[in-house]
C-alpha cells in the first residue's frame, strides 16, 4: 500500500495541468454564442426598424411638400389669370367701347376663383411650417400678402359695370402699365417660391 506523504501530494498537484484564460474562453464561448447572436440580431432589428420609421416619416414630409407646391401653384396661377383678365378688361374700358361679354365673364370667373383659392395658399404655408421649412413658408406668406394687396387695388376694375358713368381717374394707361409690371414682378416671385419649395426636398433627404 502506497503511503501518502506531503511530498507525494505536492508531486500530484504539480502534475495537474494549469489552465490559462484561453482555456476558459474555449469553454465559455460556445455557451454564450446563442446569446451573442440574439443580442446582435436585436440590435440589427432595432436599427432597421428605426431606419424604416425614418424613411416613412420622410416620405410623409415629401408628400406634404408636394401638396404644398400644388396648392401654391393653384393660387399663383389663379391670381395671375385675374391680373391678366383685369388688364384686358381695362384696356377695353379705355377705348370707350363696351367690354365684350366673353372678357367680362372671364374676368368675373377669375375674380371668383382667386377668392376660392385663398384657403389653398393658407394651407400651402401651413404645410411648409409643419415640416419645419419656416423660411420658405414666410416667403410664400409674403407672396400671398403682396398679391392680395394689389388685388384690392384693381378689384374695382374687375367689378366695374357702370357703362354710362365716367371712369375713375385711376382707370388709365398708367394703370395698365402698372398691372403689366406687377404681373412680371409676381411672375418672378412665383418662380422663386417654387424653386425654394423644390429645394426643400433635398433638405428632407438630408435629415
Amino acid at each position: 500500500m502506497c503511503k501518502v506523504t506531503p511530498e507525494f501530494i505536492a508531486e500530484v498537484v504539480k502534475s495537474i495541468p494549469t489552465k490559462d484564460i484561453w482555456d476558459y474562453l474555449l469553454v465559455f464561448i460556445p455557451a454564450f454564442t446563442p446569446a451573442i447572436a440574439l443580442v446582435l440580431g436585436f440590435v440589427y432589428f432595432k436599427k432597421q426598424h428605426i431606419q424604416s420609421r425614418d424613411i416613412k416619416l420622410i416620405e410623409k414630409d415629401v408628400d406634404r411638400l408636394y401638396n404644398s407646391a400644388d396648392l401654391f401653384f393653384d393660387y399663383a396661377d389663379s391670381i395671375g389669370l385675374f391680373y391678366s383678365m383685369t388688364r384686358i378688361k381695362l384696356e377695353h374700358l379705355l377705348t370707350g367701347d363696351a367690354v365684350p361679354e366673353s372678357v367680362e365673364s372671364k374676368t368675373r370667373a377669375a375674380a371668383n376663383d382667386v377668392y376660392a383659392k385663398f384657403s389653398a395658399i393658407h394651407k400651402s404655408v401651413f404645410l411648409l411650417r409643419s415640416i419645419g421649412e419656416n423660411d420658405v413658408a414666410t416667403l410664400v406668406e409674403n407672396y400671398r400678402i403682396a398679391t392680395i394687396e394689389f388685388r384690392k387695388d384693381i378689384n374695382i376694375i374687375a367689378k366695374w359695370n357702370n357703362v354710362k358713368e365716367k371712369l375713375p381717374e385711376n382707370f388709365s394707361s398708367k394703370m395698365v402699365n402698372k398691372i403689366e409690371r406687377m404681373q412680371d414682378h409676381f411672375g418672378k416671385e412665383k418662380v422663386r417660391c417654387l424653386d425654394e419649395i423644390a429645394r426643400c426636398k433635398r433638405n428632407l433627404s438630408i435629415k
